[in-house]
């Protein structure tokens, strides 16, 4: 119980430290903000997310949970790295650190509430996102009937492990030395855009052959979602028609 208690209490510093900071409100407001631009209207002339030469599907809560798992998984892995990271190295800076290997508490444990920590914020802008995108599913009532698990599942299940992986690499860049300023954050980048160009080269392969297996390196899940989209989608329009 001690242990948690310490636990707990690094995560709640953090996340008071963090929705005190400015950083945490733009990049809040963005999101919603660019949730929102995802579902527009028919006669806006544009489409977030289309298959099958300009087809979509109606903005129903499972429509609504692909086309944010998909956005969370790609933008939220790069711009929330630049929002979360910084908080071991602020805690190296103000000597809390010292403080803290004065106490039982193992290393592990402290960087686990630190990457335990980062989820949390990670969870709390992607819910506020799928909020903003029920409204726009009633907003434009294409259909209305809400299902909270179809709306919430693509999010867990193919933006979340992404993000973990977000969440580690922001802990791992605070702790090694070199790392912990603008070489880190210019190296994510790199890191960042390499993971994306494996995702869609995976997506290129699964375009030729809608049976093929995504490769190893697809974090965000797009090409496992594409692939899967390509192999149903077909069959679905023509049992529509």
């Amino acid at each position: 119980m001690e242990a948690l208690r310490r636990f707990t209490a690094i995560l709640g510093a953090d996340l008071s430290e963090r929705t005190r900071s400015l950083r945490f409100w733009i990049i809040l407001g963005l999101v919603c903000a660019a949730t929102w631009l995802s579902f527009p209207g028919p006669d806006a002339g544009y489409m977030t997310v289309s298959f099958g030469g300009g087809m979509r599907g109606a903005y129903s809560s499972a429509w609504i949970g692909m086309v944010l798992a998909m956005f969370f998984g790609v933008m939220l892995s790069l711009f929330g790295f630049y929002l979360v990271r910084g908080t071991v190295v602020r805690d190296f800076e103000t000597r809390v650190w010292q403080l803290l290997v004065a106490t039982p508490m193992t290393r592990a444990g402290f960087l686990l509430a630190k990457w335990t920590s980062h989820m949390v914020v990670f969870a709390a802008i992607m819910a506020a996102g799928l909020v903003v995108g029920l409204v726009a599913q009633y907003v434009r009532a294409e259909d209305r009937a809400v299902d909270l698990v179809e709306l919430v599942k693509p999010t867990l299940l193919l933006a979340l492990p992404g993000l973990g992986m977000t969440a580690m690499f922001a802990v791992l860049f605070d702790v090694v030395p070199w790392l912990r300023r603008t070489g880190g954050n210019v190296l994510y980048f790199f890191v960042w855009i390499f993971l994306i160009s494996m995702s869609v080269a995976n997506m290129e392969r699964g375009a030729a052959n809608p049976l093929a297996q995504p490769g190893i390196s697809d974090p965000n899940g797009t090409a496992v979602l594409m692939r899967d989209a390509r192999r149903v989608l077909p069959a679905q329009v023509t049992a529509s028609e």
